[in-house]
């Protein structure tokens, strides 16, 4: 989608309730977006085939991941490719995201990959970029919803990829290395009881009672290469 870059960033962020770096406690991010839920794709032990979109520029190509058991990434709004994949192994999230990516930037070099992961598909961004960002740098930025490799800080302690599942191959442990990529990170941390897979200082409360659904996943309300982080 062609947007506005925020490297005007400012009156961007705001719109969100965040500067950029800074956590706030109640940015506008709407409770009523509609939720992913973990029942959205059927759960295969094999990668999820999404036909890829036809190439064409957009000056901003938004590409999304779900989480856990969508392996077809739906739910999303205003995205330009899904990306499939088998959602139980991070690391074919990975190869299939780097697929996508590259192809597209050969075919329209001149547009921003805006990268936006849920969950399990959080994480899959998020290694994504500690793996390639390097050479995406001017040219791609990220936004990581209820991420399980949150590194915490502010407001909030690691995702539980550093706690419950650092023995797990990519997924495990938690970081804040986005390969040089700006970065939005979000994160339900005290909402209803807190979102334990972004914030596993909490505990699994919140995530029973909905709470790691409450996020915004339409595309257009993250301003392209914002960096920050928003925890409510």
């Amino acid at each position: 989608m062609i947007r506005t870059s925020s490297r005007a960033v400012g009156a961007a962020l705001l719109g969100l309730g965040v500067a950029a770096g800074v956590a706030v406690a109640t940015p506008a991010v709407s409770s009523a977006a509609p939720t992913v839920s973990s029942t959205t794709a059927t759960v295969s032990s094999t990668t999820a085939t999404v036909p890829p979109a036809a190439e064409s520029c957009v000056g901003t190509w938004d590409v999304v991941v779900g989480g856990l058991t969508n392996n077809t990434s739906v739910g999303f709004l205003n995205e330009d490719q899904r990306v499939g994949y088998n959602s139980f192994d991070t690391r074919s999230g990975v190869r299939e995201l780097d697929r996508l990516v590259r192809a597209h930037v050969r075919a329209c070099p001149a547009d921003f990959i805006h990268a936006v992961g849920y969950s399990g598909g959080a994480a899959v961004v998020h290694q994504w970029a500690t793996e390639n960002g390097k050479e995406f740098r001017g040219k791609a930025g990220i936004v990581l919803i209820g991420d399980p490799k949150h590194p915490g800080g502010t407001g909030g302690v690691g995702g539980f990829a550093a706690t419950d599942m650092r023995w797990v191959p990519t997924l495990g442990g938690a970081n804040d290395d986005y390969g040089g990529l700006p970065a939005l990170r979000v994160c339900n941390v005290q909402l209803n009881g807190g979102d334990h897979i972004c914030n596993s200082g909490v505990g699994w409360g919140g995530y029973l009672s909905g709470v790691h659904g409450d996020y915004d996943f339409d595309v257009n309300s993250y301003p392209v290469d914002a960096d920050g982080v928003v925890l409510r």
